[in-house]
């Protein structure tokens, strides 16, 4: 199933701790996950497979889940299951603009009708509800970057807030959590390239809800 909407909601709301739905209601928190599930594909994108089957031309058409704009295609494997592996060389092999739209072609490589080849290509993660390709090995450093532009909204709302026209007891008080909710984002975001990283060496790091807590002030 991978990882839901839930669950990053759960996750994010606890390293947070922003209860007030008035300032970032949930329907704001969805849109902000959202947009971290497509920041979390361009850094580490999801890694898809298509099967073709050889039609002696050149031209074919791109992957079902390719997208323009987003899509890579990195590796074309034939023939397939060989031992050991081989693929084509990208010298031999494009993405070419047609007169109605992009195709795979190859240059000096034609698969017979009975052939198949393998095309590998980066997509975005598929995310939407309860359906989700994001695997769960990956639910810290997503939750890492909601927390982040989590915490930059809330920055946003009290710097758009912090203006001549509110009263004396408004005013004090704004300009620092404008600070403090930046200075919170900027650490979220640290703690999640740092986890990207340690994800690209194996080594998995764990939210620990006892040292991730809400900012003290007096460490500002």
């Amino acid at each position: 199933m991978g990882v839901t909407l839930t669950d990053i909601k759960a996750l994010t709301n606890a390293l947070v701790k922003f209860t007030n739905t008035t300032i970032l209601s949930n329907t704001d928190r969805e849109l902000l996950i959202n947009e971290s599930v497509k920041k979390y594909s361009k850094r580490r994108p999801y890694i898809r497979t298509e099967i073709y089957t050889g039609t002696t031309t050149d031209y074919y058409s791109l992957p079902s889940n390719y997208e323009d704009g987003f899509s890579e295609i990195y590796e074309i494997e034939y023939p397939t299951a060989a031992s050991p592996k081989e693929v084509i060389e990208p010298k031999y092999w494009a993405v070419e603009q047609m007169s109605d739209g992009k195709y795979l072609r190859f240059f000096s490589y034609n698969p017979g009708a009975d052939q198949t080849f393998w095309v590998k290509y980066t997509s975005r993660y598929a995310f939407s509800g309860d359906t989700s390709s994001i695997p769960d090995c990956d639910k810290t450093a997503l939750a890492y970057l909601c927390a982040s532009l989590f915490c930059e909204a809330i920055a946003d709302y009290y710097a758009s807030r912090a203006d001549p026209n509110l009263t004396a007891v408004e005013i004090p008080g704004f300009n620092s959590r404008v600070a403090e909710w930046q200075s919170q984002a900027k650490r979220w975001m640290t703690k999640y390239d740092s986890e990207v990283i340690d994800r690209v060496t194996g080594v998995e790091g764990q939210i620990d809800f006892v040292q991730d807590f809400y900012f003290d002030r007096n460490t500002l």
